[in-house]
């Protein structure tokens, strides 16, 4: 369902058609898809296809990071980090990227060295 949600989102072997993708990123996520909780959550915050809308953003993200995804993690570090959905939070971005930077997820390491923090420091 996920790679289906893909194909209409980039219009890669199908047409580029936002309403499927997100139809289709959903019933993804709502099977336990932690890839496609975590990319409900990007369409939420960048409106694409559907209102844009923070918390709802950060829902998605809340759901795949607890289901493992480290991009999740990295994007709910950074939710925390602008205060995107969510009251700004330094300490609990750090934990998300701490979290992501541990799954391998390079953004992750560079937001903890943008904010002068390392895994070595948890």
């Amino acid at each position: 369902m996920a790679m289906l949600a893909n194909a209409f989102e980039k219009g890669d072997g199908a047409p580029q058609d936002f309403q499927q993708a997100f139809t289709w990123f959903s019933k993804a996520a709502e099977a336990g898809d932690s890839y496609a909780m975590y990319r409900l959550g990007r369409i939420y915050a960048a409106g694409s296809g559907v209102p844009k809308d923070y918390k709802e953003a950060l829902r998605w993200y809340q759901k795949g990071a607890g289901a493992g995804n480290a991009d999740a993690m990295y994007s709910l570090g950074r939710s925390y980090e602008t205060g995107e959905g969510v009251r700004e939070d330094v300490q609990q971005a750090v934990h998300w990227y701490d979290e992501a930077s541990l799954r391998g997820n390079k953004e992750a390491k560079v937001a903890l060295a943008r904010l002068g923090e390392s895994i070595e420091d948890h």
